[in-house]
């Protein structure tokens, strides 16, 4: 084999050796990351446990040939990190791999967090590149951005457009300013229109819904029939601007495959997100975020290196205690208003239930009374519902409640019965947010599957799958 030595540090990533092909070099720089985490210096069995795992991830990375999405994207957060320049720890399904975090594209070890969902990530059915979500400084985004242009030219490198459509509040405005609608009556409006998912039948349709259902809508569009012109756009293209992290990396000039603009020293794409997969351009999703600014300001004025950052353990006391006493203002995720209050009802004890509050605060379980049933739990005023054996066990570390979506997999597999094809189809509607109406496609499949394996009744398993919707 290839040994570490023939792979030159330049200061800016590991150098690509052309006489190497990718299956051999991914394998390298595994080798170079095990060295990295100081996987050789833990417990026998901790060694093995990696040794399989990874040896389980790489062999869906290899035949779902997705090895050079993680050569490009592990050379470019390497190099970004070893620059100084902050990346967050690691966000959505890629916390999950070990492979990503051995690769050092993310910070969280997978063995320390066994809720974590490879599945969630890659699948056995997946033929779509997964994603992996990169928070980054905004100050600086601009210098990956160059690194990459310089490494793989400048005509290869661009980011993805993201088209904007009219809906019904953005129709309404536009129409009201044209035809001098009085911005009062607009907001009458305005503030009764019935917002929809992306999967709802009706979801081009929430001016017509919301002036059949509430008369004071009707009031007014019977004033200003002009209104109605609202609905014709609603549905429409309204305008194209810039996608927040979208980056594209094609093998050949990205003129190639679709036109592109110029806006100042960027190549901006003629085709939004949805698009570049089946293009066949490789996305990477590069998000610039303020906060990671300002955390590259604080570990400039401490002294303290990155790695110092990385290091701080999840049950540091004082960490903790900030959350336990609610001074989580300023707090990215946690300074929202709705999240503030959870953080208080909840005053989490330990990092597991920190990261529920993020995942609380979301509109399905806030509306759904999943967080008050939480809260609930958690301060021993009642107990969760109970539904089946298989539910309890896998929402134990949730106080008995559904909140994400590896929960939901194992769920629709356990109980329902499903096989990884329609379990990966239910991952594909939450991620792609499609609605209600998409997700209950499935619903009896569920209900025969829970019936048949477990002797679940009907009821139940409708009352499992309507928190599955919610969650």
């Amino acid at each position: 084999m290839i040994g570490d030595g023939e792979i030159k540090d330049r200061g800016k990533g590991q150098e690509m050796n052309k006489d190497i092909s990718s299956s051999d070099l991914i394998w390298i720089w595994l080798r170079m990351g095990w060295k990295y985490r100081g996987l050789g210096k833990r417990p026998k069995a901790h060694q093995d446990w990696y040794h399989e795992r990874i040896s389980y991830e790489m062999g869906l990375i290899t035949a779902k040939d997705f090895v050079d999405f993680f050569l490009v994207t592990s050379d470019m957060v390497r190099w970004a990190k070893d620059s100084g320049i902050p990346m967050g720890p690691g966000r959505g399904s890629v916390a999950a791999s070990v492979v990503a975090w051995v690769l050092r594209i993310t910070e969280v070890d997978p063995h320390r967090y066994p809720n974590l969902l490879f599945e969630r990530f890659i699948d056995v059915t997946r033929s779509d590149p997964p994603d992996i979500d990169l928070d980054i400084s905004d100050e600086r985004r601009h210098e990956v951005r160059d690194y990459m242009a310089e490494r793989y030219g400048a005509d290869c490198v661009g980011t993805v457009a993201n088209f904007v459509r009219y809906r019904g509040k953005n129709s309404l405005a536009d129409v009201a300013r044209v035809y001098n609608v009085p911005s009062y009556a607009k907001e009458i409006v305005s503030n009764l229109v019935i917002e929809r998912s992306g999967g709802d039948s009706r979801f081009d349709a929430s001016l017509v819904d919301t002036v059949n259902l509430f008369p004071a809508a009707q009031e007014v569009f019977a004033q200003y029939p002009d209104l109605w012109n609202a609905t014709r756009l609603e549905g429409n293209m309204r305008g194209m601007s810039v996608h927040a992290a979208g980056l594209i990396v094609t093998p050949t000039p990205i003129t190639d495959i679709c036109a592109i603009y110029d806006r100042g020293d960027r190549a901006i794409l003629s085709i939004d997100k949805y698009d570049v997969d089946s293009a066949g351009m490789l996305k990477m999703d590069l998000l610039g975020l303020s906060t990671m600014g300002v955390i590259a300001n604080c570990l400039e004025m401490t002294g303290l290196t990155l790695e110092n950052l990385y290091a701080i353990p999840d049950d540091d006391t004082s960490a903790l205690e900030i959350f336990k006493r609610g001074d989580v203002v300023g707090l990215f995720q946690y300074e929202g208003r709705a999240t503030r209050l959870i953080n208080r009802d909840v005053s989490p004890d330990n990092f597991g239930e920190v990261v529920d509050i993020n995942a609380l605060s979301r509109p399905g379980p806030l509306f759904s009374g999943t967080t008050a049933e939480y809260v609930d739990v958690k301060h021993g005023r009642r107990e969760p519902e109970r539904y089946h054996d298989v539910v309890t066990k896998i929402t134990a570390h949730t106080k008995g409640q559904i909140i994400y979506q590896e929960q939901i997999l194992q769920i629709v597999r356990d109980v329902g019965g499903f096989d990884w094809t329609h379990a990966v189809e239910i991952r594909r509607i939450i991620s792609k947010k499609m609605g209600e109406a998409a997700f209950d496609v499935n619903k009896n499949r569920f209900i025969d599957g829970a019936a048949s394996i477990h002797g679940i009744t009907p009821e139940t398993a409708d009352r499992i799958w309507k928190r599955l919707v919610t969650s």
